[in-house]
């Protein structure tokens, strides 16, 4: 079985690592007959902070993906000051999103780590919510998206005819189905879910999605705890779960 090589994540840092972002396309999509490759210079003046007019009422970084040394992946995030200030909104956005065909170069560059420890700024979560098949014959497959000091983000994935084993937790719940049908057994109750369905359970109760017949996963946020939280940050803890109940659907692997 061949090592699996980790992807690193670094943000662009001077004109060698700009070159690099400009020019990793080129190397992705040579032999591609539709590929019509954008001039150079102009994709460089477009990126320069001192010449493109964005940067006077925006910011962006860029990072590039690594592995081995080799860059393998790309991707840039903005913020349109001028859009949120008369929108009154507080969103980025993310682009020139190019990398090789990999989904561990896509997660290493929409999720993340490099953002630090703390995940102390404003970043895209990639991938939450999106279903994993387990590996050898497991009943289910879990995968950390995120882990900060206040808060994690996970993606628990049981396929059709698989266990939830998952056990009662000591975070308030709510689950919200974006798709598929299922049951939700608690020790309170149980309750049928479908598109649309909004499911609190309180924290310490035994619960269990049954009944799956179709491929399952749901995103896991939780807010921690500390001995130092004031109390209202005690008193509105939680933890929400995104289920996406995903119609069954063939699963891509790679060869």
């Amino acid at each position: 079985m061949s090592r699996a090589v980790s992807v690193e994540v670094r943000a662009v840092s001077g004109r060698r690592d700009l070159t690099r972002f400009i020019d990793l396309p080129f190397a992705l999509h040579a032999n591609h007959p539709l590929w019509v490759p954008p001039l150079r210079l102009e994709r460089r003046m477009f990126l320069n902070r001192r010449l493109n007019a964005f940067f006077s009422h925006g910011e962006a970084e860029y990072f590039l993906a690594f592995r081995e040394g080799t860059p393998v992946g790309r991707v840039s995030a903005h913020v349109n000051h001028a859009f949120n200030d008369h929108q009154g909104k507080n969103w980025g956005w993310f682009g020139f999103l190019e990398l090789e065909e990999d989904p561990a170069v896509l997660q290493a560059l929409l999720v993340p780590s490099h953002a630090g420890r703390n995940n102390r700024v404003m970043h895209l979560i990639g991938l939450a919510g999106t279903y994993t098949p387990p590996e050898g014959g497991g009943s289910n497959h879990w995968i950390v998206h995120m882990n900060s000091d206040a808060l994690s983000l996970g993606t628990y994935s049981i396929p059709a005819g698989g266990t939830d084993d998952q056990e009662p937790h000591t975070e308030d719940e709510v689950y919200v189905v974006q798709a598929g049908r299922a049951t939700l057994v608690t020790a309170s109750g149980t309750v049928p879910v479908e598109p649309g369905s909004v499911v609190f359970v309180p924290a310490g109760e035994t619960h269990k999605f049954t009944e799956i017949t179709e491929d399952l996963p749901w995103s896991s946020s939780s807010r921690r705890v500390t001995d130092h939280a004031r109390p209202a940050e005690i008193a509105g803890a939680a933890r929400t779960m995104v289920a996406a109940l995903c119609d069954a659907a063939p699963v891509r692997r790679r060869a």
